[in-house]
């Protein structure tokens, strides 16, 4: 993506993880290295929502024993 955009264009993502607490921060560093920041509110932080995602297959919840997962919405502009 980053060969097709310009400097500054924001990207919305709305991404889903089975394990947000180790996949989240892999993510993000992944963005970093391919040349995007987060994009950060007024007060500095970065824009970050999330939610829990009930039913989903059935081979989610036999393969990692979870009943459901994350979606979290990230937001990164190209620097």
């Amino acid at each position: 993506m980053h060969k097709v955009t310009s400097p500054g264009v924001v990207v919305v993502q709305l991404v889903g993880f089975s394990d947000p607490e180790s996949h989240v921060s892999r993510y993000e560093a992944a963005m970093e290295v391919a040349g995007f920041e987060p994009w950060a509110l007024s007060d500095g932080q970065p824009l970050k929502l999330s939610r829990t995602v009930h039913n989903r297959k059935w081979y989610h919840r036999v393969r990692n024993g979870r009943a459901g997962g994350s979606e979290l919405l990230l937001v990164h502009r190209r620097a």
